[in-house]
């Protein structure tokens, strides 16, 4: 949330930056980086909460998980290895090579893409964060809403593997019914956890709720290591003396 926040301002900067610009210099028209800028500030007005749900696995769709999960890590590996380091547009990267992972490994076409996306995503991070791309583990695979489904009825999600497509009953409680209870989620994580369990991550994007105007409450974006951060030059107050 920290990261999310300072992205925010930052966009909103950069926006503000270049309409002063603009009008200094008489122009009228919006460019399509101002555009690009609004539409960052404006996705950011969207919360996404994760849940993460158990499936229940028959025991013929083991192998075929197993070889999705390998499929797509290799995918991302070759995509990461064979294509310029410093190529993180998606539009550029599926024109490059999209093909070719495709019939390389024998994914479908929506799964080569989400392979490729994250390909990029994780080049942005890896450069945000001054490191090199780490490497691709089979340990998960992500899910637009053409290749995943979940119907509310009978708690089933519905995921494209390597050869089929198979539907699988959720594992949870009230707790994750009561947050999936009308939605009607667009996007998904398919995750192998260190134990071999099987979960599926659903995104669920909501509208972000009007800020508060008060002056008498301090808002903390609370994190594992420190407790809260301060916008000054005071430290953030860790939390290695508390204990829950």
């Amino acid at each position: 949330m920290a990261v999310r926040a300072v992205n925010i301002l930052n966009s909103i900067q950069n926006y503000a930056l270049r309409i002063a610009t603009n009008k200094r210099n008489g122009a009228i028209a919006t460019s399509l980086y101002d555009l690009g800028l609004m539409g960052d500030i404006i996705s950011y007005m969207k919360q996404v909460t994760t849940v993460a749900c158990k499936l229940k696995v028959p025991v013929k769709f083991v192998a075929e998980i197993e070889e999705t999960l390998q499929a797509f890590a290799d995918a991302c590996e070759w995509v990461n290895q064979n294509t310029p380091p410093e190529l993180t547009s998606k539009t550029k990267m599926q024109k490059l090579v999209y093909n070719e992972v495709r019939l390389r490994f024998g994914l479908s076409s929506n799964l080569a893409i989400q392979a490729l996306r994250r390909v990029c995503a994780n080049r942005k991070t890896a450069r945000q964060k001054k490191r090199n791309v780490r490497k691709f583990s089979p340990t998960s695979v992500s899910y637009d809403a053409r290749i995943f489904s979940f119907k509310e009825f009978d708690y089933t999600v519905s995921l494209k593997l390597l050869k089929s497509r198979a539907r699988f009953e959720l594992d949870i409680g009230n707790y994750q019914r009561g947050i999936l209870k009308g939605k009607e989620p667009k996007s998904a994580t398919l995750v192998k956890r260190r134990n071999g369990d099987y979960y599926i991550h659903i995104n669920l994007n909501h509208d972000a709720p009007d800020p508060i105007d008060t002056k008498d409450v301090l808002g903390c974006d609370l994190g594992r290591v420190s407790i809260c951060y301060t916008s000054g030059r005071n430290p953030d107050f860790s939390s290695s003396c508390c204990s829950r």
